[in-house]
C-alpha cells in the first residue's frame, strides 16, 4: 500500500529529518505515487545533504528545464564519464537545452 507507506515515511521523516534512509525513502515514494512536487523538495534535500543520487539529480534537472532554467539544469548534466542510461540522455538533453 504505497499510499499508507508514504504517509508513514514521511511522519518519521518528520521526526528524524536527517535520517538519509528514510529521506531516500520518502522521495523514492513520492515519485512512485507521482508527486513529483514533493520528490523536487526530497531530491533537493539529498542533493543538501551530499548525497549522489542518479535519479534525484535527474528530478532535479527535470525541474530546472520545467521553469526553463537551462543554466541551472545545464550542472546536472556535467558528467564527466557518463555511463549506461546517462551516456546517451545527457548529449540528447544537452543539444534539446541548446535548441531551447
Amino acid at each position: 500500500d504505497i499510499n499508507n507507506a508514504s504517509s508513514y515515511i514521511m511522519q518519521a521523516l518528520q521526526k528524524d529529518p536527517e535520517n538519509l534512509e528514510l529521506l531516500s525513502q520518502a522521495f523514492r515514494l513520492n515519485i512512485t505515487q507521482g508527486n513529483m512536487a514533493e520528490a523536487a523538495k526530497l531530491a533537493a534535500r539529498l542533493q543538501d545533504m551530499g548525497q549522489k543520487d542518479a535519479l534525484a539529480e535527474t528530478v532535479l534537472l527535470l525541474e530546472r528545464i520545467k521553469v526553463e532554467d537551462y543554466d541551472g539544469a545545464r550542472k546536472f548534466l556535467d558528467v564527466p564519464e557518463a555511463e549506461g542510461f546517462s551516456a546517451i540522455t545527457i548529449p540528447l538533453l544537452s543539444s534539446w537545452m541548446d535548441l531551447a
